[in-house]
């Protein structure tokens, strides 16, 4: 009885070991960014390093914003296993107080749409 029961939980610890070697697995530097206080009409530019740790290449199909204040590049081409690349991310401060903005980054990964938020102040 033992003997089924381990050969069952060892199959599933197996497959779900080869099913993350083969997919692409997104990880980011940061999901929540801190920028703190901004004057009123500031730009900030922000650089977000991400890394490829899945056994796919990682595509990276669309950044959606919450608002036109913020605008995102990122590179459209693969990224290889294990390789490095990086998010410009360009904030316009033009409305006043306490903010929160949230970006949501689609790709191959899972989950997907992976979301980052920048957060603080504008004065």
């Amino acid at each position: 009885m033992k003997k089924p029961i381990f050969t069952i939980i060892m199959l599933v610890v197996f497959s779900t070991l080869s099913l993350a070697q083969i997919e692409a697995e997104l990880v980011l530097e940061k999901e929540v960014i801190n920028v703190g206080k901004l004057n009123f009409n500031d730009s900030l530019t922000i650089e977000l390093n991400y890394k490829n740790i899945g056994g796919k290449p990682l595509i990276i199909t669309q950044v959606k914003v919450q608002c036109s204040c913020t605008r995102v590049e990122f590179s459209k081409m693969p990224l290889l296993k294990g390789k490095q690349a990086s998010f410009n991310i360009n904030l316009v401060a033009n409305t006043k107080g306490r903010f929160i903005k949230e970006l949501y980054i689609y790709s191959n990964s899972y989950p997907s749409p992976l979301v980052i938020s920048l957060k603080g102040i504008v004065k």
